[in-house]
């Protein structure tokens, strides 16, 4: 079974999450930030579940922390909070968060949002980790991507919801994405807003330079990647 992650010190958040996950993925429970970063430093599970408010700081740190290591990069972040202001979920889904579930909660809904977000992860993993698109390269494992510059590569350092972008786009060259379409490639069911996408993006292409133009805005569509070969140089 998928190991799940559970950061919630509420005991009876724990015990409802247990009834909705219990009987179908590995919980491990920890009641604080310190207790988890010692899970993760001797166990890597499948998902991290993760409240914004915890005893000993904030989850967001967490979340930022997860993201900026590239042994954890990969794992998919939920956060389950009654934190909830349109503030804290744009500023989670920045630094990484693949969905946020409102408390209280559905029990039936968060089993169903769990059991999509590890669908979705096991689909990147079966596709294929590697993909070449002339000077890119994009390493789905490692959660990187490197562009190829006065023959030597160079690492993009992007952030987890910018390479999935980066991937979505250029998995479909041509193809023209809207902004919902490319919401819902980073987080399923959960909505983000038009102005979040534009920020990642916008922040992806500075960090694409020069080829920046690979990925092309289609006034009032959307976003496209464009194929390498035709891409000004």
């Amino acid at each position: 079974m998928s190991g799940v992650l559970v950061v919630e010190d509420c005991s009876d958040t724990r015990r409802l999450i247990d009834r909705a996950l219990g009987s179908q993925f590995t919980l491990r429970h920890c009641d604080g930030l310190a207790a988890a970063r010692a899970v993760l430093s001797q166990w890597r599970p499948d998902l991290v579940l993760l409240d914004v408010g915890l005893p000993d700081g904030d989850g967001l740190a967490l979340c930022s922390e997860l993201q900026s290591d590239e042994a954890t990069r990969a794992i998919p972040v939920m956060f389950l909070s009654g934190r909830n202001s349109v503030d804290t979920k744009v500023t989670a889904f920045g630094l990484g968060a693949d969905d946020f579930v409102d408390k209280p909660f559905d029990l039936a809904e968060l089993r169903a949002r769990v059991a999509a977000r590890l669908r979705r992860s096991r689909s990147v993993e079966r596709y294929g980790a590697l993909r070449v698109h002339g000077p890119l390269r994009i390493d789905r494992d490692r959660f990187k991507a490197y562009l190829l510059e006065s023959g030597a590569e160079r690492d993009l350092d992007l952030t987890a919801h910018e390479l999935r972008l980066l991937a979505a786009l250029a998995d479909a060259p041509g193809r023209v994405f809207s902004r919902a379409q490319l919401a819902k490639a980073l987080v399923g069911e959960c909505v983000i807003t038009e102005r979040t996408i534009d920020t990642h993006l916008c922040n992806l292409r500075r960090k694409l330079g020069r080829r920046r133009d690979l990925i092309e805005t289609v006034r009032g569509a959307g976003y496209r990647f464009v194929e390498p070969s035709r891409s000004r140089a």
